[in-house]
């Protein structure tokens, strides 16, 4: 591994814990504010529709600087969100979509410079345990920010402690963009080529890109607010949750260093699957039984899930772009255009969501469990399809 792609994951590691700190603790503070799942899904719908609408800026900037200054970039919106957040304090509930479009922003710059460093540092048959690598990282950094959060908040009591945490956050951005600066990353072609990119019809590209709408319908719900809230609703306690976090964290970070070691392309789509059908099996389980002893067996379980179905449909996502016959020259262009349908899909998680409020409120937490938990592992058809294709027949002779 170079020292750049070293640099890149101790920034990874960085980020992670600054997100760790206040990603759920956001969703919560608003919950603690009005206690409705409304906000909630406004909040996630204003990121998610940040995202994709500010995809094509970024890649802009990306060309005429490099995707590591879009990276910076991001870092320093992150700031300022938070320093938002903190300027509002309890009125944030009455400004979700504010700061929801705020932090999509800043996600959607950094993640530019994220790709980039995955495309650039690892070939696609070692590209597995340079995912897994990266996310021992940031699970690192995972077990003690939740954690840290949450002992802040019981300690300092109520909005303070809230606020402490947010501000940590802020300061540890400002650490990340400092130490972005140590990062090189190639150069980009200033001219491109989005449409080219979307009428690709190679059967990987385009099957990823449905498989990958499918995917963010989960992200737009269950892992932005719904895993949250549910897991408050039985703790009932920011420490607990904080603790439930970190130990969901530590169960991620074993798992890495167990599949890092052993992890082959070849092999991407029978781990995916285990992930999946645990992350459903383990989904169905605490929307039955929501009880702690429960929540602890989901955490095991949906930690060790996602993590393999996050990495698998990265890695594939990545070889998809790569198998592009303009790959070296347009790059970024399948980067920007592959946000689409991940937006679009978060949008529609969010909006199958308030569908199933309007029609049953009071099961809504429980049902969206159940059906959004089920989603990776209904896609498994369609992944063997794309990338196990049927052999041709033997012709009799």
């Amino acid at each position: 591994m170079t020292l750049n792609a070293r640099r890149f994951l101790i920034l990874m590691m960085l980020q992670a814990f600054a997100v760790g700190l206040s990603n759920i603790f956001v969703n919560l503070y608003i919950w603690n504010i009005d206690r409705s799942l409304l906000t909630q899904a406004s909040y996630s719908l204003s990121q998610s529709a940040a995202i994709l609408l500010s995809f094509p800026l970024c890649s802009l900037h990306a060309r005429r600087t490099s995707p590591m200054a879009s990276s910076r970039v991001g870092l320093v919106l992150f700031m300022l969100a938070y320093a938002v957040i903190l300027w509002l304090q309890e009125d944030c509930a009455q400004h979700v979509v504010l700061i929801g479009g705020m932090l999509g922003l800043a996600v959607s710059f950094f993640v530019i410079g994220q790709h980039m460093q995955f495309l650039e540092n690892a070939q696609d048959a070692q590209r597995d345990r340079f995912l897994y690598a990266a996310n021992y990282m940031t699970s690192s950094a995972a077990i003690v920010a939740p954690l840290l959060a949450g002992w802040l908040i019981q300690h300092i009591a109520g909005a303070p402690g809230y606020s402490a945490v947010f501000g940590l956050s802020l300061l540890t951005f400002a650490v990340a963009t400092w130490w972005s600066t140590r990062i090189t990353g190639q150069p980009l072609a200033r001219q491109s080529n989005l449409l080219g990119a979307w009428r690709n019809k190679q059967r990987t590209w385009r099957g990823m890109f449905w498989v990958s709408t499918a995917m963010a319908t989960v992200q737009g719900t269950y892992t932005s607010f719904l895993v949250t809230i549910m897991a408050f609703s039985i703790l009932q306690d920011e420490f607990a949750l904080g603790a439930y976090s970190a130990m969901v964290a530590l169960v991620g970070l074993v798992s890495s260093v167990a599949l890092a070691a052993r992890s082959q392309a070849r092999h991407r789509l029978r781990i995916y699957t285990l992930g999946a059908l645990l992350v459903c099996a383990a989904s169905v389980g605490l929307a039955l039984v929501q009880q702690p002893g429960m929540l602890v067996v989901y955490g095991i379980a949906s930690a060790i899930g996602m993590n393999t179905i996050t990495t698998c449909e990265m890695a594939w996502s990545y070889a998809a772009i790569e198998s592009a016959p303009d790959y070296d020259q347009h790059k970024l262009d399948y980067i920007v255009v592959r946000e689409i349908p991940l937006g679009i899909g978060r949008m529609v998680g969010v909006g199958l969501f308030l569908l199933l409020n309007s029609q049953f409120e009071s099961q809504v937490l429980t049902l969206g469990f159940v059906l959004f938990g089920a989603v990776y592992l209904a896609l498994v058809p369609a992944l063997r399809r794309i990338w196990q294709p049927a052999m041709p027949a033997l012709q009799k002779t």
